[in-house]
């Protein structure tokens, strides 16, 4: 639906995003799914980009086995020496400029640094599933939902071996 009525029941639009219906959700949630794809780039959205604000902001990020990320991975620039595009939330867009305030206002009322918010916000873009790797940064504790069963071995053996080195850390 268009109807803008509808879509602010469904979304939950309001002086306070953290009231979203799916704002509520995802304080109950235990996994995170990104599926990314090739038609829009999810961190030009300030809905996508306060959703794992939130998931960030609640620790999720940071739990192993707790990210899981589908789809492409964006391409990378073709001259290496060239910075990734990073992503700021400040400049995401809403079709709703009111949403785009009112998040804006929770993220930057939330004691946490907006550099390191977008820094997390590009590392998680970036993720690659096929290293299971940030491109360009350091581990982080995710996963990867493979597309195909070829995936789906790879990553098994990747977590076999990840396992295997972590019980030989112990």
């Amino acid at each position: 639906t268009t109807d803008p009525e509808k879509i602010a029941l469904q979304v939950g639009t309001g002086s306070d995003p953290r009231n979203a219906p799916f704002s509520r959700a995802l304080q109950r949630a235990e996994k995170v799914l990104i599926v990314r794809n090739d038609m829009v780039d999810l961190y030009s959205r300030i809905w996508c980009c306060w959703e794992l604000f939130c998931a960030h902001e609640q620790g999720l990020l940071e739990r192993p086995g707790v990210l899981m990320v589908s789809g492409p991975t964006p391409p990378m620039n073709v001259d290496a020496r060239e910075a990734r595009p990073k992503v700021d939330i400040s400049s995401a867009d809403a079709s709703n400029p009111e949403d785009k305030r009112t998040i804006l206002e929770s993220v930057l009322g939330s004691g946490l640094e907006l550099e390191d918010i977008n820094k997390k916000l590009t590392e998680v873009k970036y993720f690659d599933c096929t290293s299971q790797r940030p491109r360009g940064g350091s581990r982080m504790s995710s996963g990867c939902c493979p597309s195909s069963d070829e995936d789906s071995s790879m990553l098994e053996s990747e977590s076999s071996s990840d396992d295997e080195e972590l019980g030989n850390r112990r």
